[in-house]
């Protein structure tokens, strides 16, 4: 027996689009992992907590206002929730794998000669991740690693 016999209406099937966070986007979250180490990092290396929070620090307008008030004291380290991104190690991976970035000492991230080219050429381009880019400038003095070292361990719970 055949179920479209019982079927006396005519149908069809539509593609339809379907929503894809940018959270969880490859290329922009190799983008803006680089931008973190090329902008904020002395040496352009980093330890995973320092970029997890700059990496929730940097993800949508709400969330850099709320950290650029954070490192301005106009509010309380407790008065914030760092998501940690699922993502970001995956990205941090996907980084290593494709040569942008490097382990060092088994603790903390730097940027490759091929990563500091790739993100040397996304700072160029003004017009790419200009928000991103001027936030990091903004908060780079605040942002050094014993600086926020305190904050990583007040704002996770560590």
């Amino acid at each position: 027996m055949n179920v479209l016999e019982f079927l006396d209406v005519e149908f069809s099937f539509n593609p339809r689009p379907q929503y894809f966070s940018p959270d969880l986007n490859v290329e922009r979250n190799l983008v803006l992992l680089t931008l973190i180490l090329k902008i904020c990092c002395r040496g352009n290396r980093s330890s995973f907590n320092r970029i997890q929070v700059l990496n929730w620090a940097i993800k949508s307008s709400k969330t850099r206002y709320t950290f650029k008030r954070l490192i301005e004291n106009d509010t309380k380290p407790f008065d914030i929730i760092v998501r940690h991104e699922p993502w970001l190690n995956r990205i941090l991976d996907i980084a290593v794998a494709e040569g942008l970035i490097e382990v060092v000492n088994g603790k903390s991230f730097q940027l490759s000669d091929a990563g500091d080219r790739f993100v040397e050429e996304i700072i160029k381009e003004e017009s790419y991740f200009s928000d991103e880019k001027t936030f990091l400038k903004n908060i780079k003095s605040y942002v050094a690693e014993n600086k926020l070292d305190e904050l990583v361990k007040a704002v996770t719970h560590l």
